[in-house]
């Protein structure tokens, strides 16, 4: 996949991850514990906000070893500020 920005085109397989499948997951973890948050009652609120989503799932996406989709993402950052 590509996208430009300005003049530069950035390619995909040309940025570095680290081996991971997302670069959310340690913010995912910080703002979770930050509210005091288990990964489970994370899971709680995130399937009240319609995101069915398991323990092991949010486990994944905090160690980089599972994407993330865009409304995921987006309904963690909602629920995180609705502590």
């Amino acid at each position: 996949f590509s996208t430009t920005r300005g003049a530069r085109v950035i390619v995909g397989e040309d940025i570095d991850y680290k081996g991971r499948k997302n670069i959310c997951g340690d913010r995912v973890r910080e703002a979770r514990q930050k509210n005091r948050f288990t990964q489970e009652a994370l899971a709680a609120k995130l399937k009240i906000e319609g995101v069915t989503m398991e323990r092991d799932s949010l486990s994944r996406i905090e160690i980089g070893t599972r994407f993330v989709t865009d409304y995921e993402l987006k309904a963690v950052s909602y629920t995180h500020l609705r502590a």
